[in-house]
């Protein structure tokens, strides 16, 4: 009826820069099928079972990430080397933190299903693409261990068997999940950083990937049909105040990454 395991992994990985070493990765879980004790009253319901975890996982970056490459070039006199990626000596894998609690139950015979899920995770030394200097000589982006990321939030399931005959059966399955993410804070204290697209940045207090521009809050109609008078939000830092779109800065107008998702199946 109760169940208790624990595991320890260690990880060491060719994507990883030559100055970072081996990460450890601790789980544990356990679980409790309270249906089966003596005391459980309901009838209508078949199984259920309590669960819980705690664990650390880690998300290697890309292979070569780290590497510092040239490229050939052909020439009059032969071939040369340009610069290629600036890669990253001390890059290591994100590291999340995790903890997760939920049940799973069938009722009525097993034609109903449900289960849930309540996560809270928090990633540590998350892996971002920053532009490179200009100075360094090398082009593009790399990738850095630049932050901690909270994500929070639900999973749940719900199953039907609609019909259950000898010849036909019929079941029905949603899905349902929310997720809020966080950016808590940014490398070298920093309060925010561009990503790959003028468009997105990552920012404390905001989604990672979150969309930034100029939100037009007011403007007049010229003479000749054109807008005129054209003021902008202001944003945080001025109180939302409106301001020529000019000096106005970009605002937060959503994230790329959906915070709710869900799905239906049938069989």
């Amino acid at each position: 009826r109760f169940f208790l395991t624990a595991a320890l992994r260690a990880d060491d990985n060719s994507a990883f820069g030559e100055n970072f070493d081996v990460v450890v990765y601790p789980k544990l879980s356990t679980s409790w099928v309270v249906s089966e004790e003596s005391f459980w009253p309901l009838r209508f319901v078949d199984a259920l079972k309590l669960r819980a975890a705690y664990g650390q996982s880690g998300q290697q970056p890309a292979a070569f990430s780290s590497v510092r490459t040239f490229t050939a070039v052909g020439g009059e006199t032969g071939i040369g080397f340009r610069p290629g990626t600036s890669g990253n000596p001390d890059l290591g894998p994100e590291r999340g933190k995790e903890v997760e609690v939920g049940f799973e139950a069938g009722l009525f015979g097993g034609r109903v299903g449900a289960g849930f899920t309540f996560y809270h995770k928090t990633t540590h030394d998350a892996i971002l693409s920053l532009p490179t200097v200009p100075s360094e000589g090398f082009m593009g982006t790399r990738l850095v261990n630049a932050g901690v990321i909270r994500n929070k939030g639900v999973e749940a399931m719900l199953r039907l068997q609609v019909l259950d005959g000898k010849s036909l059966g019929w079941e029905l399955v949603g899905n349902l999940s929310h997720n809020d993410n966080e950016i808590l804070e940014l490398a070298n204290g920093v309060n925010e950083i561009r990503a790959f697209d003028t468009r997105l940045m990552h920012r404390v207090g905001y989604p990672a990937f979150g969309q930034y521009a100029r939100r037009v809050v007011s403007a007049d109609r010229g003479p000749n049909g054109t807008a005129i008078n054209v003021l902008c939000d202001g944003g945080p830092e001025n109180g939302g105040q409106a301001m020529g779109c000019n000096q106005a800065p970009a605002v937060f107008s959503g994230g790329a990454i959906p915070k709710l998702e869900g799905s239906v199946g049938t069989t």
